[in-house]
């Protein structure tokens, strides 16, 4: 990436873990055809920081706190204690804070995405476990300042579940 004004220049870009929170629901509506809508508050910990012209860094949080709407489909595959299945669909991300740290605010948009991912269903004694390995393709670009390249969010998420 690069500024259109020359005042500053990408240093580096880091992303950390993130931790998920949210709602599920699954409507089974043809045989092993399932409606799983998600609704989750997922919090991360990805940030750039650039070198400016005067030797100081600046250093911006991208999509720190995120609101996702994911209304996917899902199909199963087997009916024993664990099931695997397939996930696809779209997912809107609302930004809910986009803060410069300790600077002024850097902008985020809303995105969205398309996601893919397999999984289990596995039905322990007392609890469901359902790890999923889900990828998502973000279409847009989620930064607000027009002197930046149009950052693109894509990611591979390990995500384990519990009912």
């Amino acid at each position: 990436m690069f500024s259109a004004s020359g005042a500053s220049y990408p240093k580096h870009n880091e992303a950390g873990p993130s931790f998920l929170l949210g709602i599920n629901m699954e409507y089974q509506f043809a045989g092993s055809w399932w409606f799983a809508p998600k609704v989750d508050l997922t919090f991360h910990d990805t940030y750039l920081s650039f070198n400016e012209i005067n030797n100081g860094i600046e250093v911006y949080d991208i999509y720190a706190n995120v609101l996702n709407i994911i209304p996917h489909f899902k199909k199963s595959f087997g009916k024993g204690k664990a099931d695997a299945y397939l996930v696809l669909g779209p997912e809107i991300k609302l930004p809910l804070d986009s803060r410069l740290i300790d600077k002024p605010k850097f902008g985020t948009n809303v995105d969205v995405a398309i996601n893919v991912g397999v999984g289990l269903d596995m039905n322990m004694k007392y609890f469901t476990f359902m790890p999923e390995l889900r990828y998502s393709h973000g279409f847009f670009g989620v930064n607000d300042p027009a002197s930046l390249s149009p950052i693109k969010l894509h990611n591979v998420s390990l995500i384990f579940g519990f009912i």
